[in-house]
């Protein structure tokens, strides 16, 4: 049994919500940057977390994820924990594309 899903290519956890995923794949498709929160099942905050944002790639190899990217150029970034979204907003103006229950 996998512990990931295929979209696009791109592999994410099995309990990413599908919304998430759209949301992603829609920001990697477009290059549009978003912003987001971590947090628990709950749909609570880490209290350490803090926004994060940038722009959507993802990973060479055989198993693709999705990356965090800081410019729409930049070649590298740090993976997304793309199970953890509890908040998706857009990065300007900060309209709530997403928020866990």
């Amino acid at each position: 049994m996998n512990s990931y899903n295929i979209v696009n290519g791109t592999s994410y956890h099995k309990d990413t919500p599908k919304e998430v995923i759209a949301i992603l794949e829609s920001s990697r498709a477009d290059k549009s940057r978003l912003a987001f929160v971590y947090g628990y099942p709950s749909g609570n905050e880490w209290e350490e977390s803090e926004v994060m944002s940038g722009h959507v790639g993802r990973s060479t190899g055989d198993i693709k994820v999705p990356l965090l990217l800081k410019t729409k150029a930049s070649t590298g970034g740090e993976s997304i924990l793309d199970h953890c979204i509890v908040k998706i907003m857009e990065s300007v103006g900060k309209k709530v594309l997403y928020k866990k229950a």
